[in-house]
């Protein structure tokens, strides 16, 4: 062995559950296997083991997956961050603007992103995708990092959605 753990992926019966082992050397059979089981779970799990590799490329294709999928986003961005892969997520999110179907948190998440590591993009893409952003999950990480434009922007967008709901 020379220090270098695999990813075994094994389709299992009618459930085509993929299992990892450990991380490593993904080769295109294993990413075939992936595609094949085609579960925002076994994504998940490869995506994770591409960033513990630091295959950042393979981490996008892999990852472009997840986004269509609400409840894993979240936790897709933890596990960058936590690892302080900052501009890999934000690109892994970027990437994702290009997707048709891609589910309304990630638009959240990237403004959550660029609000604590991208500043300067903010505004841009506040105006630009406001209506696909939950201004309300935004709001906190703006103000904290006192971005009072951005804020003020958010805020205005807020009252006047809650306007027209009443």
């Amino acid at each position: 062995n020379m220090g270098m753990s695999h990813i075994n992926m094994h389709l299992k019966g009618n459930h085509k559950e993929l299992r990892i082992t450990a991380v490593a050397d993904i080769n295109p059979e294993r990413l075939e296997a992936a595609k094949k089981a085609n579960s925002t779970r076994t994504w998940k799990e490869v995506t994770f083991a591409c960033v513990d590799e630091k295959e950042f490329e393979l981490a996008k294709e892999t990852g472009l997956n997840i986004l269509v999928a609400g409840d894993e986003i979240s936790e897709l961005v933890y596990y960058y961050e936590k690892n302080e892969y900052f501009d890999e997520v934000i690109d892994l999110l970027e990437a994702g603007l290009k997707l048709e179907e891609v589910h309304v948190v990630m638009f959240t998440e990237l403004a959550i992103l660029y609000s604590k590591y991208k500043e300067e993009k903010l505004y841009d893409y506040l105006k630009q995708y406001i209506s696909k952003i939950q201004c309300q999950k935004v709001i906190p990480t703006v103000n904290m990092n006192q971005q009072w434009k951005e804020l003020v922007f958010l805020y205005v967008q807020e009252d006047q959605v809650k306007a027209i709901e009443t």
